[in-house]
């Protein structure tokens, strides 16, 4: 069984890397093309002139995260703690994600419907920023109840508009894109 593993987790490593080849060919081709009839007078530089110096644009990261969504966001402020020069990249104006941009403005479950906690870490880091500028306020009792039979199925409302204000404040303390 462990052969039949090995050997299917390395096919499908291989053809990943044979996809991902092919496809950066391509891009690298299309690239080309478009370097080619593109007016050098159009062409785009990194820097400008201001004055008497020059102004540059590159910086340099040990961790670049695709994606500013809850697990985005979790992912790179966990790196950047860690000391690694991170950098997080989003294609919408703000963090957050669905949490923010799409509105779903509720966490759920805090408990596994029996009182016992389930969100810890970073998840429930993120539960008290969604909350830090109110409005939403963390249920009494959710930490205390351990097994009960039944009980309360225990989730927190926040404000999308004030998590983002959080989330950005995180990854400034967290020294995320210095």
């Amino acid at each position: 069984m462990q052969n039949r593993r090995h050997f299917l987790s390395k096919a499908l490593a291989g053809a990943s890397l044979a996809a991902a080849g092919a496809t950066l060919s391509r891009l690298l081709e299309a690239q080309e093309q478009r370097d080619v009839s593109e007016p050098k007078a159009v062409k785009r530089t990194t820097s400008t002139r201001r004055g008497n110096g020059v102004m540059n644009f590159e910086k340099r990261f040990d961790v670049l995260v695709c994606g500013g969504g809850i697990a985005g966001i979790a992912a790179a402020l966990e790196v950047a703690r860690s000391g690694l020069k991170t950098a997080l990249v989003e294609k919408t104006i703000l963090p957050g994600g669905l949490a923010t941009s799409g509105l779903v403005n509720a966490y759920l479950p805090l408990c596994d419907g029996k009182g016992t906690q389930v969100t810890y870490g970073i998840a429930e880091e993120l539960l008290h920023l969604s909350i830090k500028y109110g409005p939403g306020k963390i249920p009494s009792g959710w930490r205390l109840k351990r097994n009960a039979k039944k009980g309360p199925r225990y989730s927190v409302v926040f404000s999308p508009a004030s998590f983002v204000l959080a989330l950005d404040e995180a990854g400034d303390v967290s020294g995320l894109g210095k």
